[in-house]
């Protein structure tokens, strides 16, 4: 007898990406009504960001009354509940330590919240997904692997605001050497930058092509990129299973670049954690939202706060 009216107002989602910046404005649903992309370094740092944003929401004339708030998501380490970036790793000093949901909320005259972007990619799985389960393993397979957890509906960050970052799970104790110091980190064996390494070491030009080039050759069986990629998908399935085993999540998604490129290392996880954990009945698919999860994710730490009275997630007030 009653429904949501999808064409009230709606929520903006910004995604701060290692390499591209994307604002939507979505309607109640989170559906994506507008969308723009932007290279980082076209942003030119947190003043440039809110400039573009201004220009985003006046070229689509969307109204103040139409935005409820605004969420941001973005690579950790980042603090949620201060609204704050902290030191991000491969990004641009001028993004270190920004109290970006003060920033970006006095400009607007909004509430804003912020969070990991595998976190917020999870939260909207869970809320606006197709599976229908509170309890989500959002796999973010892009520069680096993360994941975000969501139980009974909730965020779980754990103490220090790290819970999912998976990417220093070590799966390999003879592996190669990762940034944090330790060997066979996920992050050194199975993410994108890992796989160019590996790639190099027997074709060098490897380390400067399109990353779709490396992962059609795969697909197509060729040498030395099919062995390789096939390595890291191992290596990203065990570490998934250690999760789904820890977490014992309802649904697992996977997201980001690695994964959505093309079908062939998102199929090759599937069949790895369903051969490693063949009676599990766990669901695994590819997240609906597509590239957009993480921006989608954005919008729906607003959009949580119209339908939870219970405030899951904190807001930042401006000022």
């Amino acid at each position: 007898m009653v429904e949501i009216n999808p064409c009230g107002p709606g929520a903006i989602g910004i995604e701060l990406g290692r390499n591209t910046v994307t604002f939507i404005h979505t309607n109640l649903l989170a559906v994506p009504v507008l969308r723009r992309e932007l290279r980082l370094c076209d942003v030119k740092g947190p003043g440039g960001l809110v400039d573009l944003l201004e220009d985003f929401i006046e070229e689509n004339k969307i109204s103040s009354e139409s935005i409820l708030g605004l969420g941001i998501a973005a690579p950790g380490p980042l603090d949620p509940a201060a609204g704050k970036l902290l030191v991000l790793e491969d990004m641009p000093r001028e993004w270190h330590e920004i109290d970006i949901v003060s920033f970006v909320g006095e400009r607007f005259n909004k509430t804003a919240w912020l969070e990991n972007d595998a976190n917020s990619a999870a939260l909207a799985e869970a809320w606006f997904g197709q599976l229908n389960t509170e309890n989500v393993l959002f796999i973010l397979a892009d520069s680096g692997p993360g994941a975000g957890i969501i139980v009974n509906g909730m965020i779980y960050r754990g103490t220090k605001s790290r819970a999912g970052e998976f990417s220093h799970m070590i799966v390999d104790f003879d592996g190669p050497l990762c940034s944090c110091g330790r060997r066979g980190c996920v992050n050194a064996v199975a993410s994108m930058q890992a796989i160019r390494t590996a790639l190099s070491k027997v074709r060098p030009s490897a380390i400067d092509e399109p990353f779709l080039e490396i992962l059609q050759r795969a697909s197509a069986g060729i040498e030395p990129e099919h062995s390789v990629i096939n390595r890291a998908i191992q290596f990203l399935g065990l570490a998934i299973t250690n999760l789904v085993e820890a977490f014992d999540p309802g649904s697992v998604l996977l997201g980001g670049r690695l994964m959505l490129a093309n079908d062939f290392v998102a199929n090759g996880v599937i069949n790895e954690v369903q051969r490693l954990i063949p009676h599990s009945g766990i669901q695994i698919q590819v997240t609906h939202f597509g590239m957009d999860a993480v921006a989608v994710g954005a919008a729906t730490l607003v959009l949580q706060n119209v339908y939870n009275p219970q405030r899951l997630i904190t807001p930042q007030q401006p000022g």
